[in-house]
């Protein structure tokens, strides 16, 4: 027998369709974490424990992300399971999946219960030139840091051993990295890994965003980026400090001394606030740190001099030798050991955001408000009473909107309580003004059907049935005849290296935002409409699709 561990938010029938086979053709024990699912998903999974018995739930009282949910899992399962299995096979997403191929991969798993078993991509799905460089980019260097290699991108299904388990529960990760972690604590270990080609039932764009999300969970490819960058500008303080101090002393030690002193002081800085983003306490830190640099210090020391007294090499020559072969300890050893990166949620944090935006979006705001004013009124021409903006919390285009309607009643509607603080402390003198702390999944107040309703960048940020809902969301508020608007991230080429470099910088904000094809929204759209139009906000950086919906 196999104990299963599911991580869920807000499921949905398909999940019978995957888990009752294990159970009934597998013999599979099923532990489900909910992570903060409404409770009409609570209902629907307590009804799947009263029918089959195999199955066990676990409940966050708030979504808490993917790598909390395996760790409440993992831990209820080595303090409850009282015939412990050979390990827990772990299924990131249901939807991605088939049954044959999880059947297929337990039986490796039970066949090697000793090993780390992935799940790796296999079939004819076209995976975009980018997506494969990034993949194939992050598998090199993580074969580089932990010295296991990986022949393909692990795609979410694992398999672990009991063996690893304890150690798991030690990880600070409780987001996406959780799963980065579980695969530099396996190398540690020296736990074999053995992959297992998987199909992954995804297409287009969804198929990309997944095989990104490798890249997204290890973040290490873009602190390797950053770590680099810094390391370079280090190296060249370093240097040129040894150099100048080497040139009027000839003395080895004082001057690495020195110029490792100035430039490690540099690296630390840089380090914490940009590279690895710690939130940990900074004098245990900088004590680890200082550690580090003096046996790296001793290590660079010894080298040099064997070279240079013993050898007689070129002093310049031989430091930069010797500094390059240890490089790549250096980061391995400030991500794991010096400093601990801020754990990582999977999803936005708005209070943040709304506290301090970013200083450019003044300006992508302006080209929004003019272009969404102008089909408004294309499409729109009649008198309108009633405007409703969903996600509309601390909203950017109310003033302008009020300008041109100014007899028009405006609700609000918005989970975030923060956003709607400040649409109030901005607005005070508009009474005309509704605010309704809702969520746009399911909105439960009462609010009368308004003549225009419509939304900017809100539907990216849930999962593709979650978009679903809140577009079917946007229809039920709307009078029939009436026109619903929605914007949302669409991924060109702009949008694309836009994004990346933001990320590389790490400066991203938004990590439940992904860019929606113009297919997705489309088919989600035409159940309840008529559509007038569609184009892409090109003058922002973000690159926004926009429909132009008549409701049915």
């Amino acid at each position: 027998m196999t104990t299963i561990l599911l991580p869920v938010f807000q499921p949905d029938d398909s999940l019978v369709e995957i888990i009752l086979p294990l159970i009934q053709d597998s013999h599979c024990e099923i532990i489900i974490v909910d992570d903060g699912s409404s409770n009409q998903s609570n209902q629907f999974l307590t009804q799947l424990t009263k029918k089959y018995s195999q199955i066990e739930v676990l409940r966050h009282a708030i979504h808490m992300g993917k790598g909390q949910s395996l760790k409440t899992g993992i831990n209820h399962y080595l303090i409850n399971t009282e015939n412990k299995t050979e390990g827990i096979v772990t299924i990131g997403d249901y939807h991605h999946f088939q049954v044959q191929d999880i059947q297929k991969f337990i039986t490796v798993f039970q066949e090697h219960p000793q090993s780390l078993v992935l799940g790796s991509q296999k079939g004819d799905l076209k995976i975009p030139l980018s997506a494969k460089v990034a993949n194939k980019t992050a598998t090199f260097l993580f074969s580089l840091v932990s010295g296991t290699q990986l022949v393909d991108s692990p795609v979410g299904l694992n398999g672990l051993p009991n063996g690893l388990l304890t150690d798991l529960l030690y990880s600070t990760e409780s987001g996406k990295d959780f799963e980065l972690d579980i695969l530099l604590r396996a190398a540690r270990q020296k736990v074999r890994f053995i992959e297992v080609p998987v199909t992954v039932s995804e297409s287009g764009q969804k198929a990309e965003m997944y095989f990104n999300s490798f890249r997204d969970s290890f973040k290490m490819f873009f602190v390797f980026l950053r770590f680099s960058l810094v390391s370079i500008f280090t190296a060249l303080i370093d240097y040129l400090i040894f150099s100048i101090l080497f040139f009027f002393t000839s003395s080895i030690l004082p001057s690495l001394v020195i110029s490792r002193l100035l430039s490690g002081t540099f690296q630390f800085v840089m380090g914490k606030r940009w590279v690895f983003k710690s939130q940990e306490n900074k004098v245990a830190e900088l004590v680890k740190y200082v550690i580090l640099v003096f046996v790296l210090m001793l290590f660079s020391y010894s080298l040099i001099s064997f070279f240079v007294l013993y050898l007689k090499f070129n002093p310049y020559i031989t430091k930069l030798i010797v500094d390059s072969s240890i490089y790549l300890f250096s980061f391995l050893a400030q991500k794991t050991i010096v400093f601990s990166s801020k754990p990582q949620i999977d999803k936005t944090n708005w209070d943040d955001y709304y506290n301090s935006p970013y200083i450019t979006s003044f300006i992508s705001r302006k080209f929004t408000t003019d272009l969404l004013l102008k089909l408004i009124k294309r499409y729109h021409p009649t008198p309108i009473e009633h405007i409703c903006e969903l996600g509309g919390g601390n909203s950017f285009i109310f003033e302008s909107i009020n300008r041109n309607y100014p007899q028009a009643r405006y609700t609000v509607i918005d989970n975030n309580q923060r956003s709607l603080d400040l649409f109030l402390t901005h607005n005070q003198n508009h009474s005309e003004c509704v605010l309704v702390n809702d969520d746009a999944l399911d909105i439960k107040n009462d609010i009368p059907a308004a003549d225009l309703v419509f939304s900017i960048g809100l539907i990216e940020h849930f999962s593709d049935e979650g978009t679903a809902k809140v577009i079917a969301e946007h229809f039920k508020m709307t009078k029939k005849g009436t026109i619903v608007i929605i914007t949302f991230p669409t991924p060109t080429f702009l949008y694309r290296n836009a994004r990346a470099v933001i990320e590389f910088l790490g400066l991203w904000r938004f990590p439940d935002e992904r860019p929606l094809s113009q297919e997705e929204v489309f088919d989600a759209i035409k159940p309840h409409g008529e559509i007038l139009k569609f184009m892409i906000n090109w003058p922002i950086l973000f690159t926004q699709g926009i429909y132009v919906v008549r409701a049915s």
